[in-house]
């Protein structure tokens, strides 16, 4: 399981990365790839990963206005300055909203599975 999970968030890295331009950027979309298949492994749930990928990037582009790469009309225009560094797509403030939405997630599937760990139906093989 864990490999598989490890897959998934690398192949998610690499995937997102496309405007990565130093190695220490794709912490962001390494903890996002870890969030998300984490969510998998622990409800077996696909729609919930998805769900909240698609939550997370409209609450940041279309809502915030934060989604650098994106261009679409946004909610409230929220312009964070400062280095790269921390306000950049990849920077630490996305980290911590990542991390933030992550608790939140874990929150959700402890609350709605009454408790936190791995999903049955993704550990065991069920032929058809």
């Amino acid at each position: 399981m864990g490999l598989a999970v490890l897959c998934s968030t690398l192949v998610f890295a690499v995937l997102h990365g496309g405007k990565v331009t130093h190695a220490s950027q794709y912490g962001y979309y390494l903890l996002a790839g870890l969030i998300l298949a984490g969510a998998y492994v622990l409800t077996g749930e696909l729609a919930l990963s998805v769900g909240f990928h698609v939550f997370y990037n409209v609450t940041q582009s279309a809502v915030f206005g934060l989604g650098h790469s994106q261009q679409t009309p946004e909610l409230l225009a929220v312009d964070i300055v400062g280095p790269t560094v921390w306000v950049g797509e990849e920077g630490l403030v996305f980290v911590g909203f990542a991390a933030l939405g992550g608790i939140a997630l874990l929150g959700y599937v402890r609350w709605h599975h009454g408790r936190l760990a791995l999903a049955d139906s993704v550990t065991r093989w069920t032929p058809r």
